[in-house]
Order: structure tokens, then sequence, then C-alpha cells
């Protein structure tokens, strides 16, 4: 077994960085036996309780043994070798620290701390050193996603714009020779339109027919005037919240796009037509129906337009709900259970229970048969909140 050649006063270390540090120590620590007779008991508990003040203050075990010896010589116990010295020295002033400074009136001493605590100050001050490294990264970790997030989100937002932007200026201007879809695309074409009740191949409107041949899931499109709410319809047969998170083009978009309920049919008259849309913070898509809340705003606002790909419409606003996602067992009014309002008990059960809950008289009401329209987005002032705005249509525009 190879003996380290690092010893000083008979105590060895393993590397040259320990056998440097130790070097200090010895140092500090003669200095101090040097001016100081640190074999007297008072003495001693003065140096004691100033120095564990300060835990840097020594970088290895010899700077432990030296404290323990000052906490025994301090009980009245004989001194230890650190602490004995061959020619004569000075008791510690009682007005002065260790450095011989002047001790300011009022300052008190720190309390006298056991030898268990004093040997493990070095695993403290590394624990310690550890964790506050870990935190720092954990929290420059956290605002870097959060920077991160907040320009990814700013951009996501603008090209958003830009593509609805986009898809506004695709709405056509009427005009002559126009030839319908339906006569352009035979009924047996993979992707021809849906029919109306007797059969017949509904007519697309001339303005909304290049935006349904770039993509055939568009249903419709909503506006309220003098607010953001500008937006096409969609609806994904094969998955009904496949627009949540899709532009028109079916790419990734955080916004996505206002869709319809899987189980309408904008070719039935007899449905209330369910539409979906985000409550998003940067205060797109369906965002502004929170401002319903207030009735200033309803007033100015009583109506929206809700075209569908068919025929153009007006509805007047009869109701303005805030309410909560109901699940089995509770008595909840779930407004999205009445999809299909062909039986007059149904329209009558849905009309009562959005009045009821309306958070404010409209002075709108509806009758069976009217086509009806509900916008509905999450509220976030309540846990599983949803606020929806509910329409009767009271014109055509074709």
């Amino acid at each position: 077994m190879i003996e380290s050649s690092y010893v000083i006063r008979g105590r060895r270390f393993f590397t040259q960085k320990e056998y440097e540090a130790g070097l200090r120590d010895v140092e500090k620590i003669d200095s101090l036996r040097k001016r100081m007779d640190l074999e007297d008991p008072e003495t001693a508990s003065r140096v004691y309780q100033q120095l564990i003040g300060f835990p840097d203050m020594f970088e290895t075990y010899l700077g432990d043994e030296f404290l323990h010896q000052l906490q025994q010589c301090a009980s009245g116990k004989p001194a230890g070798e650190w602490l004995l010295w061959r020619e004569p020295r000075e008791k510690l002033p009682i007005d002065q620290d260790i450095w011989g400074r002047k001790r300011k009136s009022g300052k008190k001493l720190r309390r006298k701390q056991t030898f268990s605590k004093s040997s493990k100050k070095s695993n403290t001050k590394r624990n310690k050193k550890i964790f506050l490294v870990l935190v720092s990264i954990v929290l420059g970790c956290v605002i870097l996603y959060q920077v991160g997030y907040s320009i990814y989100y700013q951009v996501a937002s603008y090209l958003s714009e830009r593509k609805i932007a986009n898809l506004i200026s695709c709405i056509l201007e009427p005009v002559e020779g126009y030839i319908p879809i339906a006569d352009r695309q035979p009924e047996t074409q993979i992707g021809s339109l849906p029919k109306q009740g007797e059969g017949e191949i509904s007519t697309i409107l001339y303005k909304y027919s290049t935006l349904y041949e770039r993509n055939s899931d568009l249903v419709g499109w909503i506006s309220i005037e003098g607010t953001v709410i500008n937006y096409p319809v969609m609806q994904s047969v094969q998955d009904e919240e496949f627009y949540l998170k899709r532009d028109f083009d079916k790419n990734n978009d955080i916004n996505g796009l206002p869709f319809m309920d899987i189980r309408n049919s904008i070719t039935s008259h007899r449905d209330n037509w369910i539409i979906y849309g985000h409550n998003m913070k940067n205060g797109s898509m369906f965002s502004t129906l929170l401002k319903y809340k207030e009735k200033e705003f309803f007033d100015t606002h009583r109506t929206f337009r809700f075209d569908t790909i068919y025929e153009e419409g007006e509805y007047e606003i009869i109701a303005v709900v805030l309410t909560e996602v109901g699940y089995p067992g509770d008595a909840k009014f779930r407004y999205y259970r009445f999809h299909d309002l062909s039986e007059k008990e149904q329209f009558e059960e849905y009309l009562s229970g959005i009045q009821k809950l309306s958070i404010y008289d409209t002075g709108g009401s509806a009758e069976y048969g009217d086509q009806l329209v509900t916008l509905s987005t999450c509220d976030r002032s309540i846990e599983d909140g949803r606020f929806i705005i509910v329409g009767r249509k009271i014109s055509d525009f074709d």
C-alpha cells in the first residue's frame, strides 16, 4: 500500500490540493494561537463562538479538530495540542473580535453550537451549493421555456392572423356566368356534395366556391360585425376535433378554427347547429364571445352572421349563457345534447333550459321550427366553464 507523502503534524492528506488547503488552515490556527491564550477557557469559548459564525473559515478537517478542542477547553477540559503555545499570549479583550477589531456595541455573540453540527459544516455548505445550483438551473429552464413559448405564441398568432386574412380575401364577389360546383361535379364522384331532404344537390354559394374547392370540410362562415370573429367553420366527419389545432389547409395551428358538432348537418334545418371555438388568450377565435357578459356589449351587438356554404343568414341572439360541462348523474343542463330539435318537445326543453341559464334577459325568443345556432367556447372563470350564445335565424340573404 502506497503511503501519502502529504503529512501535516501527523495528519495525512491524499492529494496536493487537500494538502495545500491544510497548510492554509494551519497558518490561520497558528495565527490565532500566537496572539491569544486559547488555553484560557473564557478566551477559548469566545473564540469558538465567533468562529462558528464563519463556516468558510477552514477548508479541511484540521479546522474541525481545532474547533472541537476550543469547545472542550471552554467546558473546562484540558487544552488540546492545537491550543498550546510556548510563548506568552494575551486573553482576548472583551471588546474585540478574533481579528483585533472593536466589536460593535449591542452585537451579540452567536449561540454556542455542538461539535456534531460543526463537524458537518463542510457537507452542509456543499449541499447548499448543490441545491442553489439545481434551483438556478430549474429557474433558468422555466424562464427560457416561458420566454421561448411567448415568442412562439406571438409568432404563431401572427401567422394565424395572416392565414385568416388570406381566407377572407378568397371570398368571391358575385360575377356573371358562374357555373355552380354542383353542375361541374358528378354526383357519383368521390367527395360529391351533400343532398337536401328530397335528394337535390345543394348549390354552393359562389362566394365560398373557391374555399370549398380548396377544402371540402368547409361548412360555413361565422362573423360578428365590429369584432375579430370572421372565420370559416369546419366539420370533419372522421374526427370532430380535427380543427381544434389545425388551420384551413390542415396544418398544425395553435389557434385552430371554429368547427361544427359532428352530429349536425347543414342541410338539416331542424338541427341546432353547435359551433365550437377556442377562447384564445391573444383575443382571437371565440374569446370575443365573453364580452357578451356585459349587457352594454350585447346592446350594440345583438346579431351575428352565419352563412352555410349553401345559404346566407342573420341570427338574433336570444340567450347568453354561462354554464358548466355536465357529467352523468348530475343535474346540470347539458346544452350540447340538444343537436337535433326536430321534435317539438326537444325544442321547448332546450329553449327553456337556455333561457333559465341566460345571465340577463335579451328580450328575444324562438318558436318551434326556427333555425338555431349555438356558439360555444371555454370560460376559465369557473371550473369546466362553458360560455355560449344562442341565435335564432331572422333573415336570409340569398
